[in-house]
């Protein structure tokens, strides 16, 4: 007999690509950004706040609210999107490249904190992690995490993961970059 996956538990994990467009062109991205994507808008606030409706008012418990993209910073909903998850006590979480957080999304992060936030992180420098994702964007990723180490919100300071693309030219850093990690706070990284 089949049991559809929503009857086996009450708790669901919903992963949310809020826009496919992305600030980088990544060496590694599986997601193609077409020419459609890229003249793409985010939702109005009223569209947004009538999808998350729809999704968040069954029965069903919501574990978590992930957010991620292409690139989630580029949305302009973003910020609505966790007001609102946060105003209806919805536990959310983000996955970002890091490189575009702004004052508006530190303000939205203080208010309704994240269970977490998970970043790109593919070198222990500059040379090795721009390599893959662009120039300038280790220098970027680490001042967002720096802002988002200085964030407090209520409850516990925000936890912060990363994802590690490996490739030719970082696998054999393989080490350096989990020290870098443990150095600056990741709490736990994915290698892909």
């Amino acid at each position: 007999m089949f049991i559809p996956a929503w009857k086996l538990n009450n708790n669901l994990t919903i992963l949310w690509d809020i826009t496919y467009q992305c600030n980088l062109n990544c060496k590694h991205c599986f997601v193609t950004v077409s020419r459609k994507a890229k003249q793409e808008t985010s939702l109005s606030e009223e569209e947004t706040g009538n999808l998350l409706s729809s999704i968040c008012s069954g029965k069903e418990s919501i574990r978590e609210f992930n957010i991620q993209g292409g690139e989630p910073l580029r949305a302009s909903n973003l910020c609505y999107a966790i007001r609102w998850l946060g105003r209806n006590g919805i536990p959310w979480s983000l996955n970002t490249n890091g490189v575009l957080w702004s004052e508006e999304h530190t303000r939205a992060v203080r208010e309704y904190p994240p269970l977490g936030i998970t970043v790109s992180l593919d070198g222990h420098n500059a040379e090795l992690h721009d390599w893959l994702r662009g120039k300038g964007t280790f220098d970027a990723l680490m001042s967002t995490i720096q802002i988002l180490r200085t964030i407090q919100p209520v409850k516990e300071p925000i936890q912060i993961d990363a994802i590690c693309v490996l490739h030719k030219r970082n696998v054999r850093y393989f080490k350096s970059i989990l020290g870098l990690a443990a150095e600056i706070g990741i709490r736990e990284i994915v290698l892909n």
